[in-house]
């Protein structure tokens, strides 16, 4: 339901099975921030380049705050002083947003399949990700596993699932100050779902602009290469939803169901908690240790070739804009 502008919410538990907001009245205030609230490989950085491009930027106003900050991890919240799009945020439930929300702010929910942001992760830990202290830690370890062990390293690391499912369960759509969408939905039709975003933030862009934008950020504009497309070391490897199904088998979706105690089903992922006796028994041999780490510095190496390829895609493209 819609909530004034002078309201803040707050949950309570309805005859609905899916929660609903109820509103609490607090002091009205100026303009707020957007939030950008997903879990990390869910097309986060994507959708904030979509909420702050440039012809945004230009007609709307809005400055990006582009520091990530992660909920699982730290006990405070991202409070810029000004108006913006601050995010991604990740990991934050209802309840965090409603206990840190000013008047005025606003979220955009995107969620994701978490099984494709598994193996997402999965393969930015492995192959693609820029050398850090995780993939100091991880990156050779990984190479020397079966997949099925791969997974179960990288499982825990979907954190908060129950925040997940909380917002699974209001379903897709406006809900107060918050709109909560997805990155299957974002992919089967960005124009439409991006141009619902906008209209939500009260962004009135012209429909010519906002096919612009959708085309300039596509996967085929920044990669090269189509949708479904595979470069293993590519940050932007597929671009597609429902990849997790060539990864899970019967034992990993069985241990995935049991991490997520139920929350694949409460955010709509799945209607059934059997669903990964569906999924095939295989598995492959273990890589020995030295071959593993010799592997991993091949893997830095293509993996930073890739990066500059992109990143000569998007000067190459942004050279053009300039000229057009």
């Amino acid at each position: 339901m819609e909530i004034p502008n002078t309201m803040s919410v707050c949950f309570h538990q309805s005859n609905n099975p899916q929660r609903s907001l109820s509103p609490v009245a607090v002091p009205a205030a100026g303009r707020g921030c957007v939030y950008l609230l997903t879990w990390p490989k869910g097309g986060s950085q994507w959708v904030r380049d979509l909420l702050t491009h440039r012809l945004v930027a230009r007609q709307v106003g809005v400055t990006a705050d582009k520091v990530t900050f992660n909920a699982a991890d730290v006990p405070y919240w991202p409070t810029p002083a000004g108006s913006g799009v601050v995010g991604p945020v990740y990991a934050a439930g209802p309840e965090d947003w409603l206990r840190n929300r000013r008047a005025g702010d606003r979220a955009i929910v995107v969620l994701r399949d978490p099984r494709d942001l598994v193996v997402s992760l999965l393969y930015s830990l492995m192959l693609s990700h820029r050398p850090n202290h995780r993939t100091a830690v991880y990156r050779s370890r990984l190479l020397t596993l079966t997949p099925e062990q791969q997974l179960f390293v990288v499982m825990p690391r979907f954190h908060r699932p129950r925040a997940f499912g909380d917002w699974g369960e209001l379903g897709w759509g406006i809900h107060g100050d918050v709109l909560v969408t997805s990155y299957e939905r974002l992919v089967t039709d960005t124009v439409q779902e991006l141009s619902a975003i906008y209209a939500f933030l009260g962004w009135g862009l012209p429909a010519g602009d906002v096919q612009k934008i959708v085309s300039e950020l596509s996967f085929e504009q920044q990669t090269g290469r189509q949708r479904g497309e595979e470069d293993a070391f590519s940050h932007l490897r597929k671009g597609i939803p429902g990849d997790w199904r060539t990864h899970f088998t019967q034992l990993t979706g069985f241990a995935f169901e049991a991490l997520t105690d139920g929350n694949l089903i409460r955010s709509g992922y799945e209607p059934d908690p059997h669903w990964y006796e569906q999924l095939p028994r295989t598995q492959t041999g273990i890589r020995d240790l030295a071959a593993a780490e010799a592997l991993s510095q091949v893997v830095e190496l293509q993996a930073r070739i890739v990066r500059l390829e992109e990143q000569n895609q998007w000067l190459r493209q942004q050279l053009g804009h300039r000229a057009a």
